[in-house]
C-alpha cells in the first residue's frame, strides 16, 4: 500500500491523508472498473449524495 500512496501524492493536490482516504474507500485493484469513467462515476455519484 505504501507505493501506492506514494505514487498518489506525486499527483497535484493529492495529500498524504487524502491519497490514505482514496486508498482505504477505493483499494488499489483497479481492475473492478471497467474503466476510468466508471470510477469517476462512482467519485461523482458520491460526491452528490455527499
Amino acid at each position: 500500500m505504501r507505493q501506492q500512496v506514494d505514487l498518489l501524492i506525486t499527483i497535484p493536490g493529492i495529500s498524504l491523508t487524502l491519497a490514505q482516504v482514496l486508498i482505504a474507500e477505493i483499494g488499489v485493484d483497479m481492475s473492478r472498473f471497467a474503466t476510468a469513467g466508471h470510477l469517476a462515476g462512482l467519485v461523482e455519484r458520491s460526491a452528490v449524495r455527499g
